[in-house]
């Protein structure tokens, strides 16, 4: 865990300044599809330390977690906004109902991140006679996949894609956390999952946010990219607490165990 933990750390460390400078002073280097080959791979090699750890404990429990309640909070007012700026979005789509339906699911998000604030708060699993909203999330962000296959999307990011299938993928065996009924071993995924969309949601997001403040450059900005941005971002810190929720789960399990060995 600890060469995870670095790993992450050199890459919230080197990547993200990069990307940053680059707004203000454009490299070449940053802008190339070798600075975008080196940041995958290295997001991948978390993946790949997780894998290869050894860990018993193979789900986390729901516990009271006042830090994670609030940030679930703050995701339900990013899909709170993106109900708007989806319905009256005027983008070019295949279909009219395409936005529309971003906006009914934006909806159901925010209804499942105030279910599952109020879980973290009490401690206690509310889901288990809700259970279709856990996975409105999941719905929101592979529904977001479909609207980048339109043919009339032609400026699509790649961070943009890879960042909204990790969420779609983290997103998915997260629910796992409230309806066990998975053999794989949920902990580790959530680990090589998280911290790369933790990652990459903070290369992409941090540039638009910066954009946002620049009164020449935000004209440019969709109130849909802007609302994602939102979204986006605290759904990152909530997938970092989580993260570390687990990193403790499993360090006391491992203590448990040597104390009794």
């Amino acid at each position: 865990m600890k060469n995870i933990w670095l790993m992450f750390g050199i890459i919230m460390l080197v990547f993200v300044p990069l990307r940053i400078t680059s707004i203000f002073n454009p490299i070449s280097f940053v802008e190339s599809g070798w600075f975008t080959f080196i940041f995958f791979l290295s997001i991948f090699t978390i993946g790949v330390l997780a894998y290869m750890m050894k860990i018993d404990k193979k789900n986390i429990e729901i516990k009271k977690n006042i830090p994670l309640g609030l940030i679930s909070i703050g995701v339900a007012v990013g899909f709170f906004w993106s109900i708007s700026t989806y319905y009256l979005d005027e983008s070019q789509y295949d279909f009219e109902w395409q936005p529309v339906m971003m906006a009914a699911l934006s909806i159901l998000s925010t209804i499942s991140f105030i279910i599952m604030s109020a879980s973290f708060f009490k401690g206690k699993n509310l889901f288990s006679k809700l259970s279709f909203f856990i996975f409105c999330p999941v719905f929101w962000f592979a529904f977001d996949m479909i609207l980048f296959l339109s043919i009339q999307n032609e400026n699509v990011d790649n961070y943009d894609i890879a960042l909204t299938a990790l969420f779609a993928l983290f997103f998915l065996y997260f629910t796992q956390v409230f309806f066990t009924s998975s053999k794989l071993n949920i902990t580790k995924l959530l680990i090589g999952l998280g911290l790369p969309t933790v990652a990459l949601s903070f290369v992409k997001c941090v540039p638009i946010a910066i954009r946002i403040f620049d009164v020449n450059d935000s004209a440019n900005l969709s109130d849909v990219a802007i609302s994602d941005c939102f979204m986006e971002s605290f759904a990152a810190l909530f997938i970092l607490l989580v993260v570390l929720e687990v990193n403790k789960q499993i360090s006391k399990k491992s203590e448990v165990l040597s104390t009794s060995n």
